[in-house]
């Protein structure tokens, strides 16, 4: 047998133990004797035949007859590989048998995301990331020099608001970013001003565009990269200049690694197949426009339905190693204070444990009466105005408060002194 040749090559030759710790774990093991024996060869890091005997349960006897069947140390590394092959290949039949049995009363699309759930967990389990402090703290070391080397440059990626980076040190995999406010806020422009930021740096990301179809999300683009009015890109009634800026950024846009997805109303069994196929390729981004009208687990918006919505986003960025933004509305409730807080935030107990920063966009002149009324002067002022609170933030400061220039007609935040 596979196994037991393996581990009697180990006790022929002791020095070779360190194959088996650096590459296998207890669960490679089919056999309940071998699995046994390679977890007190782990425990007690001993390949003497005596202890591993007594602490696994065997007999020495056994032990030797394993070591009948030892092959030259230079063929370990091959068989390892082989048995972890044999192990995929045991998980594999696992899950499809256990597919099979919930065929008859799960949906489709729920058997998808449970083998697709599965193969993520096989493929997670291939990380052995038993590491020492030692080798934890050399590894932070090599990691403070790196940083301190680049000091005074973005350690995560941009959001294109610089004073935004300053604050948060940029996006970074791994993590949920909440994009929160009421209606007319920006968020949508925000995230794709933030899309623009990244994918301009060189990272790849995809967003998840329920709200608006690809062309109007693609009409933005256009406005913002070429600083042309939206309402005139959307009616078409150019003026002189405008044709010239919207083929000088074509090519650029067409060369953003950015993946509009406009699927209406998915949930996040499909989001999480979308990301994972794209990940394959390279994915550094995900943009999700927005909570409240994805498909959720229950009927109703209940803090429940909408915390396993914000918990699986935080899994999916942690799983793909990937940062992972999040759009929210804002309750009612905002509409009566000056300033959205954290308690604004719809099903907000759960938006706010699960995120790792949360941000809203602000813009004095969408609730401002005078301002909606175009009032001479008043609108003039206030137009422009707005700023980007940081809510939350699980690594630094909250609630700040950063000014930035708001260009509706291109629908771009841009960072105080960037603007026309």
């Amino acid at each position: 047998m596979l196994e037991h040749a393996i581990i009697g090559t180990v006790l022929t030759w002791p020095e070779e133990l360190h194959v088996l710790t650096d590459e296998l774990l207890p669960a490679h093991f089919a056999n309940d004797k071998a699995r046994a024996v390679f977890s007190a060869m782990i425990e007690h890091s001993t390949t003497d035949a005596v202890i591993l005997a007594e602490r696994a349960g065997v007999k020495v006897s056994e032990l030797s007859d394993w070591q009948d069947h030892a092959e030259v140390s230079a063929f370990l590394p091959r068989r390892v590989l082989e048995l972890k092959e044999n192990h995929r290949a045991r998980q594999l039949v696992n899950m499809a048998n256990e597919i099979r049995a919930h065929a008859r009363e799960m949906k489709p699309a729920d058997l998808i995301e449970m083998a697709e759930r599965k193969l993520a967990e096989i493929h997670q389990e291939d990380r052995i990331d038993d590491a020492t402090m030692k080798e934890l703290v050399k590894h932070s070391m090599v990691c403070y020099e790196a940083r301190y080397n680049s000091r005074g440059e973005l350690q995560g990626l941009p959001t294109g608001i610089p004073d935004l980076d300053e604050e948060t040190t940029g996006g970074r995999p791994g993590e949920l970013w909440i994009v929160a406010g009421r209606p007319s806020m920006g968020k949508t422009a925000l995230a794709l001003n933030i899309c623009e930021a990244v994918t301009l740096a060189g990272h790849q990301a995809m967003m998840f565009s329920m709200e608006m179809p690809k062309q109007t999300v693609l009409d933005r683009i256009f406005a913002s990269q070429g600083r042309i009015s939206l309402g005139r890109i959307r009616s078409g009634r150019f003026h002189d200049g405008d044709w010239s800026r919207i083929s000088s950024s074509a090519a650029r846009i067409a060369a953003l690694s950015l993946t509009i997805d406009d699927r209406p109303g998915v949930g996040m069994g499909y989001i999480k197949r979308r990301a994972r196929k794209a990940k394959r390729k390279g994915l550094d981004v995900v943009v999700v426009d927005y909570l409240q009208i994805m498909d959720l687990p229950r009927a109703n918006q209940t803090a429940e339905a909408l915390g396993e919505i914000t918990k699986g986003l935080k899994i999916l960025a942690r799983e793909l190693n990937v940062w992972v933004i999040l759009l929210s509305q804002n309750n009612r409730e905002s509409e009566k204070r000056d300033r959205p807080s954290m308690s604004d935030l719809k099903g907000s107990g759960s938006i706010e444990q699960d995120a790792d920063t949360i941000i809203f966009p602000y813009r004095e002149s969408a609730t401002c009466n005078r301002c909606l009324a175009k009032e001479k002067g008043h609108y003039e002022a206030h137009e422009r105005a707005a700023e980007i609170i940081i809510g939350k933030q699980r690594n630094g400061p909250r609630n700040v408060q950063i000014p930035v220039v708001w260009f509706g007609e291109f629908q771009r935040f841009e960072p105080m002194g960037g603007g026309d």
